[in-house]
């Protein structure tokens, strides 16, 4: 299962965004079940440069099922929890989107957003 990550923090640099960003994708990397990447934009024809990477944007392979959208759950929490408002989008391959913010992961909200994601991304309750 894949999908695409992406970070809004209106209140941030670009440089702080991607700095957050880059933080996020090695906490992602470090659960079981998840492997993270920052986004990058393809090169054209015959281009010798790296893929210049995509500010606030992380794919994601979902590695397993439940479990793994658990431990992203987790992940998410801390990070929308955070003082700066920052909301993050998930994005399957087909365009569908959910949206996760800070209300979005309340206790009475947690069992709503984890069905949305796991519909989202295929995964069978």
């Amino acid at each position: 299962m894949e999908a695409i990550l992406r970070i809004k923090a209106g209140e941030l640099s670009e440089a702080d965004l991607q700095q957050l960003t880059d933080d996020l994708c090695q906490t992602l990397n470090h659960e079981g079940g998840l492997d993270a990447a920052l986004a990058t934009e393809q090169g054209g024809r015959g281009l010798k440069t790296p893929d210049p990477i995509i500010i606030g944007k992380i794919a994601l392979t979902l590695i397993g099922s439940g479990g793994a959208i658990v431990a992203l759950i987790n992940v998410l929490n801390t990070y929308v929890s955070r003082p700066n408002h920052i909301e993050i989008e998930i994005s399957n391959e087909k365009g569908e989107i959910v949206r996760i913010a800070g209300d979005h992961l309340r206790p009475e909200q947690l069992s709503q957003t984890t069905r949305l994601i796991n519909r989202l991304l295929g995964v069978r309750e």
